[in-house]
């Protein structure tokens, strides 16, 4: 009330109507009278313009602290100590196992049973669930990328959601945190293309982007590795949304990087097979099914 007119006025026309006074903290102020009215609409004035300056104080310290890559908040994030910049040893081993079990088939709802049976908490001291391991998964942090919150809205469902993205410097360039990384931007760009940059659901319960995630592997000299998907550069031969399967690097240590192949067209062969499988399967249970009688 006492930085905002629009509720000023509205407790102004409450005491005008019912004649019942609301007065300051102080007892000087009394808005059943013209004169402590007006008192009170200069004050709110000057307040609500003390409280803007300092909110853009506070908007231009905080975007000066993700330029110069400072870690803030008042919780350590997970996989870090207290300091927010050293490595907390048992929680980043835990993050980078999570990461390659993710690059090689396991489902983050599997990462999170694994550590709540493990006795690994949040930094809060709470149980993790698919979507809390996917948060920490997406944040471009644990890469070494200070990062900042976007909220996005949807005018059609009315909904907002909240996604973290780096910070980008002048040159449109990531900024660097001051902190440890725990995984390679290589590796931290591929368990988001897994699991997906943004929180938003997906059209179905447990639906997958990429059909072949965690099932394709490499037959190029016995690697064996498995194929991640990542899209293609925009250019004017692919179409909008093309991707690859492709075999990771060596220096990734997950592959030979000697395999790539068409994304779509693999999906709509996979999807082929599994219609093809089932209409198999269920021709041989209607040959071996006994007609009653």
């Amino acid at each position: 009330m006492t930085r905002d007119n629009r509720h000023l006025e509205d407790a102004i026309e409450v005491v005008e109507n019912f004649r019942r006074p609301i007065i300051d903290i102080t007892g000087t102020l009394d808005l059943l009278t013209d004169n402590g009215r007006t008192v009170a609409r200069l004050l709110v004035t000057v307040a609500n313009k003390s409280g803007a300056d300092t909110a853009r104080r506070v908007r231009r310290k905080h975007q000066a602290l993700q330029q110069a890559g400072i870690p803030t908040g008042s919780t350590r994030p997970f996989g870090y100590k207290d300091d927010k910049r050293k490595l907390d040893p048992k929680e980043a081993a835990a993050l980078r196992k999570a990461v390659e079990r993710i690059l090689t088939g396991a489902s983050p709802r599997v990462i999170a049973a694994d550590w709540n049976k493990q006795g690994i908490t949040t930094t809060r001291g709470n149980g993790w669930s698919k979507e809390t391991v996917k948060q920490v998964l997406r944040n471009p942090r644990i890469c070494g990328y200070r990062s900042k919150k976007v909220r996005d809205f949807n005018p059609e469902t009315g909904t907002e959601s909240v996604r973290v993205e780096p910070v980008l410097d002048d040159d449109g360039e990531p900024v660097r945190g001051q902190w440890d990384p725990i995984v390679s931007v290589a590796d931290w760009e591929a368990v988001t293309e897994v699991i997906g940059k943004s929180p938003e659901p997906g059209d179905a319960y447990n639906a997958r982007k990429y059909l072949g995630t965690g099932t394709l592997r490499c037959d190029k000299n016995g690697c064996g590795g498995r194929l991640r998907a990542m899209k293609a550069p925009a250019s004017r031969n692919k179409p909008e949304g093309f991707f690859y399967y492709t075999c990771p690097d060596k220096r990734s240590g997950y592959g030979c990087g000697g395999i790539r192949i068409s994304g779509p067209e693999t999906d709509r062969t996979l999807k082929m097979l599994v219609i093809a499988k089932y209409e198999e399967e269920a021709q041989e249970r209607e040959a071996t099914s006994v007609p009653e009688e």
